[in-house]
């Protein structure tokens, strides 16, 4: 989904269009998940559904499909109507999770204390626990990844507060060279930046 993401930010013509790129593309993804191809919109700037890779389905959490297929395509959600209702992982809403979270983060609990990041609040408060105070990197992500929980969900969570926080010195300069997608993602990269 995150490529999605990305392809939305470089397709938006200016902020105030965000949600409407924004929707676009995660409604292509959607596509995807359910199995049409992405065919509702082939558009977007890095062509992502014409990539065999990232036309796979990939195991998505039922809150970004319920979400997303319960959205009506022709007035889609805004921050005043939002679509999710859901406690998932991938539901973080800033004004219901975030307060909740950034305390269960301080509190210096472990993963096990704070639910395996299997709910939104548990989920940021892993990332908050251990991305906030980190100066590196692979010290935040590593331990958002090493446990029994969500591992998947918090580690990319702390990856993107991570990438959002730190300048770009204190980001890793090389990725493995077995990457999946590797030249895609270090060209969205680049395209987002510039």
């Amino acid at each position: 989904m995150t490529p999605f993401t990305v392809e939305a930010l470089l397709d938006r013509e200016d902020d105030d269009d965000v949600v409407s790129s924004g929707m676009a593309a995660h409604l292509r993804w959607l596509d995807i998940q359910r199995g049409s191809g992405g065919l509702h919109d082939p558009s977007g700037a890095l062509g992502s559904v014409g990539l065999p890779r990232l036309r796979a389905r990939r195991a998505p959490g039922n809150t970004c499909l319920d979400a997303l297929a319960s959205t009506d395509r022709a007035a889609p959600f805004s921050v005043e109507r939002p679509a999710n209702r859901s406690k998932g992982c991938a539901g973080i809403k800033p004004g219901k999770h975030v307060p909740n979270s950034a305390e269960l983060g301080r509190s210096g609990e472990n993963d096990d204390t704070l639910g395996g990041g299997w709910t939104g609040d548990f989920a940021l408060g892993i990332v908050v626990a251990v991305a906030l105070p980190a100066t590196d990197f692979a010290e935040a992500t590593w331990p958002a990844a090493a446990h029994d929980g969500d591992p998947d969900s918090t580690a990319s969570l702390a990856a993107q507060l991570l990438g959002a926080r730190l300048v770009p010195a204190q980001l890793p300069r090389t990725s493995p060279a077995d990457l999946e997608l590797r030249a895609f993602i270090e060209n969205a990269a680049a395209r987002l930046v510039a």
